[in-house]
């Protein structure tokens, strides 16, 4: 797997080694790579509380499989690198995992809150072709305590 440090095959030099070393005769400034100054902010990701933890643990196994994934390439790659499937915008700061297995399909209603944190505020089973408004509204709500936090 490729890391922050592993991003770039080329040799490895800090900046200062490249700006401060003398040129040779007919010898060109060297070119800085972008590899050497990626870095990678590293998201977590949190249940809001207990009532999302109970919500979690009444998924089936393999939606609950599904959701640990999601958060594992969330946390990995970060939040910025996950798309559909896997993530979806719903309504003003409120986003989903979206969860599908052989027994349906599951959402987690999440939020992004300072400090590079994806916060869970909803975990239900999907029963319609839409997101249920009621579903949303008590993420909105369970959105505002994280506000107040």
């Amino acid at each position: 797997m490729r890391t922050a440090q592993n991003v770039c095959d080329a040799e490895s030099r800090t900046i200062p080694e490249i700006i401060n070393r003398p040129l040779a005769k007919k010898e060109s400034i060297p070119t800085l790579q972008i590899c050497d100054i990626i870095s990678v902010m590293a998201w977590l990701v949190e249940l809001l509380d207990a009532r999302v933890q109970r919500e979690l643990e009444v998924l089936p196994g393999d939606m609950l499989a599904r959701f640990r994934r999601i958060a594992e390439l969330i946390q990995t790659h970060g939040l910025e690198r996950v798309h559909e499937p896997h993530v979806k915008h719903l309504d003003g700061p409120l986003w989903e995992m979206r969860m599908k297995g052989k027994d349906g399909i599951s959402r987690a209603i999440y939020l992004t809150a300072r400090g590079h944190r994806v916060v869970v505020v909803r975990v239900f089973i999907k029963r319609t072709q839409k997101t249920p408004r009621r579903e949303i509204d008590l993420a909105f709500e369970r959105a505002r305590e994280v506000k107040e936090r």
